[in-house]
């Protein structure tokens, strides 16, 4: 399982520095994480854990490292596939509302993120002209676990 997760780290990674328009390399981006998550959904369904703790253990500390990449993608491609065409005053205005929605999700999973991510995330954005640049800030490479605490079960 650690090996997916580096692979898709890996992957993702490539898109971004593909030759193409930042909505092409999301959209990249976005069918590389669906694609990882049906891998990892495949694998699940086929493997047997060792015992309880190891499968919770998956479930808690390796299952979020995936869905964080996967949400975040997936919330990326939304966003640039609803995007208001036309003037800038209704783009700033759809911005607006996707920033509330980020702040609405930190806010209904702040006990989640408080006991997952040693320091809560910062949220920066800049919007003109219609365009956004956002940042979340994190204290740790990954947003819900460093991968070095998480291995996958052995096979027994």
């Amino acid at each position: 399982m650690l090996r997916f997760y580096d692979e898709l780290v890996a992957d993702l990674a490539a898109c971004q520095q593909l030759a193409l328009p930042e909505g092409e390399r999301i959209e990249a981006a976005f069918k590389v994480s669906m694609y990882y998550r049906a891998r990892v959904k495949r694998w699940l369904i086929s493997y047997e854990f060792s015992d309880p703790y190891s499968e919770i253990r998956f479930f808690k500390e390796g299952k979020p490292l995936f869905t964080s990449k996967i949400e975040f993608y997936t919330h990326c491609y939304r966003a640039l596939l609803f995007l208001p065409r036309g003037n800038s005053r209704a783009k700033i205005h759809y911005w607006r509302r996707e920033l509330a929605r980020i702040d609405g999700f930190y806010a209904l999973q702040a006990d989640f993120i408080e006991t997952t991510v040693p320091e809560p995330p910062t949220r920066t954005a800049s919007i003109s002209s219609g365009q956004i640049t956002m940042a979340a800030n994190w204290t740790s490479p990954s947003p819900m676990i460093s991968m070095s605490k998480w291995r996958p079960p052995t096979t027994g």
